[in-house]
């Protein structure tokens, strides 16, 4: 977490901005709801450690219709492209603020996505 003061010095170096994507959903008897999210969280944070970046507020309300029978599954719709949507709603907020368009080695914004139906990086 940062201040307002210190998100705006980063900004002003022109840092990276990772956003960590994943679901809120179950997983088994035994595991953890919001896995995904967690494991998201992770990946970025340790990405964020190697390029110099900063991690944005995890993601975690994403579509998983496929879990939705489960309690605790928490799923937005699929239909008319709400994460993406959401998701480039949180890059523009970013840019107005002054995070990089582009840029050579860390990249202005990121999503990584986690869980197994969805398991990459995507530049955003």
């Amino acid at each position: 977490m940062m201040t307002w003061l210190e998100v705006d010095a980063y900004l002003a170096a022109s840092g990276g901005i990772l956003l960590p994507v994943g679901s809120t959903e179950q997983h088994g008897p035994m595991g953890l709801i919001g896995t995904d999210a967690l494991c998201a969280t992770t990946i970025a944070e340790r990405a964020a450690a190697r390029c110099d970046a900063v991690v944005a507020p995890t993601l975690a309300l994403t579509p998983a219709p496929f879990n939705t029978a489960f309690p605790g599954t928490i799923s937005i719709s699929v239909n008319g492209g709400a994460i993406l949507g959401h998701c480039g709603g949180v890059k523009a907020g970013h840019l107005r603020e002054g995070a990089p368009k582009q840029r050579r080695g860390p990249i202005g914004s990121l999503l990584c996505f986690g869980g197994r139906s969805v398991s990459r990086i995507r530049l955003l």
